[in-house]
């Protein structure tokens, strides 16, 4: 099965443009900013995007600051709990002590293992970034051109323009800062 068309029409004078379908609904690399065959003028094609930012988003990182506060909460608790039991003698059962630490220890192992997951993701980021860079071996042809698309501060504040989210990162390597919002 090949490759299907479609039509779009210029945003500018209203001209038909044939242009490529993927047979997936995997948009087609290379630049979203197209060039009108008649008019001459630059449009947003959004079958196009750009491969290193489809493949920046995937490897984005976010810490987890709503999970490591889940877990902080009991701990603080348990600490609290522990603290008046222990300074406060008392003839009742040790079973809600006990639960209740378990409990907090359970989330002190949460805790941990959210803070040891984002260093490993910090670290796969890294990795990302050195292979899109192409300092950890040869990159991508596409990836290669789509970095060298993406070093010109013209082109990504067009890309922002036209509602296209450019990470920060692509501005600093540039050393630009972005456009406010």
């Amino acid at each position: 099965m090949g490759e299907e068309t479609s039509t779009i029409r210029c945003p500018h004078c209203g001209a038909q443009i044939e242009r490529e379908r993927p047979e997936q609904e995997q948009p087609l690399a290379g630049s979203p900013l197209r060039k009108c065959p008649d008019c001459g003028r630059i449009y947003f094609d959004d079958a196009y995007a750009e491969a290193a930012l489809t493949a920046f988003e995937t490897a984005e990182v976010k810490f987890p600051y709503i999970k490591i506060l889940y877990a902080l909460v009991p701990t603080a608790g348990a600490a609290v709990y522990l603290r008046q039991h222990l300074l406060t003698p008392t003839t009742g059962s040790l079973v809600p002590l006990i639960a209740f630490s378990a409990i907090a220890i359970l989330f002190d192992v949460m805790l941990i293992c959210e803070l040891v997951k984002a260093a490993r993701r910090g670290r796969r980021r890294k990795d990302f970034l050195d292979r899109l860079e192409g300092r950890a071996g040869e990159a991508e042809p596409g990836l290669r051109e789509s970095l060298e698309r993406l070093s010109k501060k013209d082109y990504l504040d067009a890309l922002v323009k036209c509602g296209e989210y450019v990470p920060v990162y692509f501005y600093k390597r540039i050393g630009e800062k972005p456009p406010k919002k």
